[in-house]
């Protein structure tokens, strides 16, 4: 987490990032600039992953007393920018096995070996 953001005043160096009102650079340009195998959502979710410790950091006050977290004032005009960004990749994902599928007669099968309380 960044919690200097604030104690070092950062704040105000951050802020502007985050306005809604802010034009965000392109994250599919970022991300066009990875390795073919790395360009996809698991790359964005990082991204913003980062971006939602430093909004929670610099846009909610904590009191000290009991721990309660409160938005800043006019916490509104503010967003966590990439939330609705989705990769598209070229790339086929690989699946889990290289076997073939069970015809459904065999999981028929084996499922009322296994649980027999289940079969209808």
């Amino acid at each position: 987490t960044l919690p200097f953001i604030r104690k070092i005043g950062a704040v105000d160096t951050v802020a502007p990032f985050f306005e809604r009102k802010q034009e965000q650079p392109s994250m599919e340009d970022y991300i066009n600039t990875l390795p073919e195998s790395q360009r996809n959502n698991s790359q964005k979710n990082l991204i913003i992953g980062f971006l939602k410790d430093v909004f929670e950091q610099a846009f909610y006050l904590e009191d000290e007393d009991t721990g309660e977290r409160t938005p800043v004032p006019s916490f509104n005009l503010y967003r966590i920018p990439y939330l609705n960004v989705s990769i598209v990749s070229d790339s086929v994902a690989v699946a889990g096995t290289a076997k073939p599928e069970l015809p459904y007669e065999y999981v028929v099968k084996a499922r009322s070996h296994l649980i027999p309380e289940f079969v209808e």
